[in-house]
């Protein structure tokens, strides 16, 4: 009998907009967009833009809660 792997599907926790923190402490982040695989599955990370100073920094990082 073969088995087969079925994914559980996640959703997104937070929204485009929603200000988060790393754990380890930084800046304020601005969720730009959770990322959506090609299979349309969102992968459990999202990308996030902030401020160092002047310069606009962007990033994709992984929920880790």
């Amino acid at each position: 009998m073969r088995k087969l792997y079925v994914k559980s599907q996640r959703t997104p926790k937070f929204k485009t907009g929603d200000i988060v923190y790393l754990v380890s402490a930084g800046p304020a982040m601005a969720v730009q967009e959770p990322i959506i695989n090609s299979y349309n599955e969102f992968t459990g990370d999202y990308w996030c833009q902030w401020f160092a100073g002047e310069s606009k920094k962007e990033q994709d990082f992984q929920r880790t809660h």
